[in-house]
C-alpha cells in the first residue's frame, strides 16, 4: 500500500426499518412481538391500512425490572398527537435495556386500544 492510500473502516451494521401492519378489529394474541435490534438501533413502521392510530405510550411489561425508558428516540405521545394511518418509531436508544418487553399502547380514532409487545435483543 502506498504512503498515500488510506484504510477505511468497515461501517457499521445498520439498522432494519421492520414493517409492523395493525389490525384494530383483532386482539394483541393476534399480534406477535416484534423484536428489534438495540445495537443496531432498528426501528418499526408500524400501519393500519383500515383506520388511523397514534401510539400515546411505551412502557415495559414489567416495570419492576427497572428497564431504561424511553425505548426509542422519539417520545411519544409528545412528539405527535395526530391520528394517522402509519407510524415510525424513530431508532432504538443505544442506551435502551436489553432483553425486556415493552408494550406500545395504541389508540384508534373510534377509541380502542390495542398493546402489541416489542422485544428488546443486542
Amino acid at each position: 500500500m502506498s504512503a498515500t492510500e488510506k484504510v477505511r473502516p468497515m461501517a457499521p451494521e445498520i439498522g432494519r426499518q421492520i414493517p409492523y401492519e395493525i389490525f384494530p378489529a383483532k386482539d394483541e394474541t393476534a399480534h406477535p412481538p416484534v423484536d428489534i435490534s438495540i445495537a443496531k438501533q432498528d426501528t418499526i413502521h408500524w400501519f393500519c391500512r383500515s383506520q388511523r392510530f397514534r401510539v400515546i405510550a411505551i412502557y415495559p411489561d414489567r416495570p419492576h425490572l427497572n428497564a431504561h425508558q424511553p425505548l426509542f428516540y422519539r417520545r411519544f405521545p409528545e412528539d405527535n398527537l395526530e391520528f394517522a394511518y402509519n407510524v415510525n418509531s424513530g431508532p432504538a436508544r443505544i442506551d435502551a435495556s436489553i432483553g425486556v418487553i415493552y408494550k406500545p399502547i395504541f389508540q384508534f380514532e373510534d377509541g380502542k386500544i390495542l398493546d402489541p409487545h416489542i422485544r428488546t435483543n443486542p
